[in-house]
């Protein structure tokens, strides 16, 4: 049942307050037109009593009537320093910081008979923890001791806006107060506009604050009357237009051009990793809203931080990745002949398609995302007549595995495994698969001589979000979890 209210009963609700407050100062009149006939003190009471009455429906009507042509948020009624986030892309329509307690305080979305399935969602999701991932924290600390505080703004923009719009990242401090909320319900709902190709590059516009904003209970009770009464200016502030559209993803996801470019740039970023949910919550639409989870290649740091619902989280996220029982987003065919003679060499071809990733395989920081081929063979008594591609007992792949993953390096001619990539000077190695497309892993394959058939070859498409070289570097002796995405088999007989 949606919560949404029409605008009839809105209608209804301000013609009730108008007809209350003409009443109340009939009343009022009345009372105080016949004074003399009563006693002194009698009199004075009811005059009092009229008098407050009144005052009180006449100040309803007047917030119905003038709340929403209220001027400046209350939180920023007092000049405050002029937004400098240099080296980061983004800016604030009035030029001007946005305290922390602004954007921060999420939890106050998902009060009772607000936006609870929405905050349920929100506080399990990647987006809830990118300022506090200990892999975002590690590499922000590598930044700063190369480039300085402020270079990290780079990196707020995206991942700590609370920080960034308050004017941290600076001699001010590093962290805002409220940063563990990562992208917060406010940060995200309040960019008015966006440059889809530039990092970083978007516009927020602070919201105006309803009375009672930022305060203790009662005040918070206040607000939450007002926003009942008068949702519009809520709607105005939170529910943009933009967000509906790709375009609003782009300047933090570089996975934008994959998708832009791909077969499926007809459908939207949030049709696919939001997709509406049944919904009885404020915000719904036909009794639905937007899943805000936002699954998707990220199945292990909800799970490293603790976050509430992780487990959920990581669970969904698979599904997400595997297709969830229906048809996967990425398929694997395994090609091989009819029959292989022990101790010859045949050619076997595994063939990866990427039918669903809209935004190409693997995304977003591929210098630490990785994804590869595992293949083995075994005999008519299961044991294993060859193998490549299987992790080392120290988590690395062995050498020549296919794999689909960049390597960059630094001027010196250094691999870079810390997700340092302003160090970057070249990269001789990437591959990746747009939308679409299928790619062939060759492989020259050995039958012992004394394999006994029919023989089993067995191919699997393996993801982690974080390579071993990374690990190694920032978390050591921890290793990140490994999705099977996608598997075929084939039989060759021997002989």
């Amino acid at each position: 049942m949606t919560t949404r209210v029409p605008p009839l009963w809105h209608t209804l609700h301000l013609l009730a307050a108008s007809v209350l407050t003409a009443a109340l100062l009939w009343h009022w009149v009345v009372a105080m037109s016949r004074p003399a006939a009563m006693p002194f003190q009698r009199a004075a009471i009811l005059q009092t009593c009229a008098t407050g009455v009144a005052l009180m429906g006449a100040s309803l009507l007047l917030a119905v009537l003038l709340l929403p042509m209220s001027g400046a948020p209350v939180s920023r009624n007092t000049r405050l320093e002029d937004a400098d986030f240099r080296p980061a892309s983004t800016s604030v329509s009035d030029g001007l910081v946005i305290p922390a307690a602004a954007t921060a305080n999420s939890a106050s979305c998902g009060r009772a008979g607000c936006h609870q399935a929405i905050y349920r969602e929100w506080q399990s999701g990647a987006h809830r923890c990118s300022a506090i991932d200990s892999a975002f924290v590690s590499v922000q600390q590598i930044r700063s001791q190369q480039k300085g505080a402020e270079s990290t703004r780079f990196c707020a923009q995206c991942h700590d806006p609370i920080s960034l719009l308050a004017g941290y990242r600076s001699s001010k401090g590093f962290w805002a107060p409220g940063h563990e909320e990562g992208i917060s319900c406010v940060a995200c709902h309040i960019i008015t506009s966006t440059h889809p190709l530039e990092k970083g590059a978007y516009i927020v516009n602070p919201p105006r604050d309803y009375p009672g904003a930022a305060g203790g209970p009662i005040r918070q009770a206040l607000e939450a009357f007002f926003v009942r009464i008068l949702p519009g200016q809520h709607r105005r502030d939170y529910n943009r237009p933009l967000l509906g559209n790709s375009d609003y993803c782009a300047p933090c996801h570089v996975q934008f051009p994959g998708w832009q470019h791909g077969s499926q740039s007809g459908e939207s970023c949030q049709s696919c990793h939001m997709p509406l949910v049944p919904s009885s919550d404020p915000a719904d639409r036909n009794q639905q809203h937007h899943d805000h989870r936002i699954l998707g290649g990220n199945q292990w740091m909800p799970l490293a931080m603790g976050l509430q619902g992780a487990r959920d989280q990581a669970d969904s996220t698979v599904q997400f990745l595997t297709g969830g029982g229906g048809d996967r987003p990425l398929c694997v065919d395994v090609k091989a002949p009819a029959s292989a003679p022990p101790g010859s060499s045949v050619p076997v071809i595994v063939k990866i398609t990427n039918r669903g990733v809209g935004c190409g395989f693997p995304n977003g920081d591929i210098d630490v995302t990785q994804a590869w081929i595992e293949l083995t063979v075994r005999d008519a008594r299961q044991r294993l007549v060859y193998q490549s591609g299987a992790l080392r007992p120290d988590g690395s792949l062995p050498p020549g595995t296919f794999a689909f993953e960049a390597l960059t390096y630094d001027g010196q001619g250094r691999l870079i495994t810390r997700h340092d990539f302003w160090n970057t000077a070249r990269i001789p190695f990437q591959r990746t698969l747009k939308a679409g497309e299928s790619f062939d892993a060759h492989v020259d394959m050995p039958i012992p001589p004394g394999a006994r058939g029919p023989l089993e070859v067995a191919a699997r498409l393996r993801y982690r979000k974080a390579n071993q070289r990374f690990m190694d570097a920032v978390f050591p002796r921890q290793r990140a979890p490994v999705v099977d995405l996608a598997a075929d088999r084939k039989i060759m007989q021997a002989g």
